[in-house]
């Protein structure tokens, strides 16, 4: 019943976005929707350029309702959509829902360009990576989540002030692809090198380490 429940809503929410099929700023057919508090439907590319502008930011480009700094959060929730279908779905409908769900991760860390930071595109590349890693291992994508991982990886070790947890999860991300493609014997030594490794974290992540280590060992 909860699952016939969240696909009635979901056809209710593209019924939504369908009636308003055109977007107001690019007057092309809505792109990646994103819904507004006021009820306004917008491409997410476009409202994100709207508020990098000075007399965009914080309004919505109809009513000029007040939306502040919201279009991060509402963006990963239908990229949450995206990766719930993606799973439920098969051939070429599956591969439509995971190439927006990864597009809608990099239209929700454009959102960033709001804040300015010296930093900014390093910071930014690095985001992208780790939030893509995730949403990989969210659709099963094992041999994606390795090679987005080696590269999230490679930019880290090139670049200071990395969040410590945003590595250590990224690594237990990696391990756990190896762990999914039987490739026991990587995956044993990667999680044998995160035990050793992430001694002062080990509290938050020791138990899926010890899980992982005891089922490369016995499968």
């Amino acid at each position: 019943m909860e699952e016939k429940r969240k696909e009635e809503e979901e056809v209710q929410d593209e019924d939504e976005i369908k009636k308003d099929g055109e977007c107001a700023m690019c007057l092309e057919e809505i792109e990646l929707p994103i819904s507004l508090e006021c009820g306004h439907v917008f491409c997410v590319q476009c409202l994100i350029h709207y508020q990098t502008t000075n007399l965009g930011k914080g309004s919505c480009p109809n009513c000029r309702g007040g939306i502040h700094k919201e279009i991060g959060k509402k963006t990963s929730e239908q990229m949450n959509v995206y990766i719930e279908r993606a799973k439920r779905s098969h051939g070429a409908e599956r591969e439509v829902y995971v190439n927006l769900a990864l597009r809608q991760c990099d239209a929700a860390l454009n959102n960033q360009s709001l804040f300015e930071s010296q930093h900014y595109k390093d910071s930014l590349q690095i985001a992208t990576l780790f939030t893509k890693v995730s949403v990989l291992g969210k659709l099963n994508m094992y041999r994606e989540v390795i090679d987005t991982a080696d590269e999230f990886m490679h930019l880290c070790a090139n670049t200071h002030d990395v969040d410590v947890e945003w590595i250590i999860e990224t690594r237990v991300a990696k391990a756990n692809a190896h762990l999914n493609l039987e490739e026991w014997q990587t995956a044993l030594d990667m999680f044998k090198l995160l035990y050793e490794d992430c001694k002062e974290q080990r509290g938050k992540y020791c138990s899926t380490i010890v899980a992982g280590i005891s089922r490369a060992q016995y499968e």
